[in-house]
């Protein structure tokens, strides 16, 4: 199992505290990052990778998603806000972009958590394999090799693998 990055002060080690900007440069920030200057995307992402941290360290890891991948997907869901946001509404930016963040971690974890959909024919399959397992182990008292489940069910070395 991969190593969680630590947190420490509610954001994982690496995530540096950028200087805090006035509701104006972030405003401009968020202009320009929607007119395509990469380099204003990026410092609202540097600025805002903190807050990200705070929302993904919410989430809970280790079920196949990583912390590193959450805030990949919250800096997704920021540059998605900053292309959405509209100043005139008068909301602070963070305000409107901590739901997208939210929402695109979210998204996330339920595609990454969702079980398998199997066919019949996979389901089968495994039913097979699994009962020839058994009977051998039953029999001989170990666990079979690849070769001998290939020669109990008839699938191919390939087949086993894939299943």
């Amino acid at each position: 199992m991969p190593q969680q990055p630590q947190v420490l002060g509610g954001s994982p080690v690496g995530v540096r505290h950028a200087e805090a900007l006035t509701s104006g440069q972030e405003l401009a920030l968020v202009v320009a990052a929607e007119g395509g200057d990469d380099e204003a995307s990026r410092k609202l992402v540097e600025v805002h990778m903190p807050a990200i941290a705070g929302v993904a360290v919410g989430f809970p890891t280790g079920a196949g998603v990583e912390l590193q991948e959450l805030l990949q997907q919250g800096v997704v869901g920021l540059l998605f806000a900053a292309r959405r946001y509209d100043p005139r509404l008068n909301t602070p930016f963070w305000t409107y972009a901590s739901f997208w963040v939210r929402k695109a971690m979210q998204e996330l974890v339920a595609e990454l958590t969702r079980p398998v959909a199997l066919s019949d024919r996979a389901v089968r399959a495994l039913a097979q394999l699994r009962t020839a397992r058994r009977d051998y182990l039953q029999a001989h008292g170990t666990e079979p090799t690849n070769d001998q489940l290939s020669d109990a069910t008839g699938f191919t070395l390939a087949q086993l693998e894939s299943l």
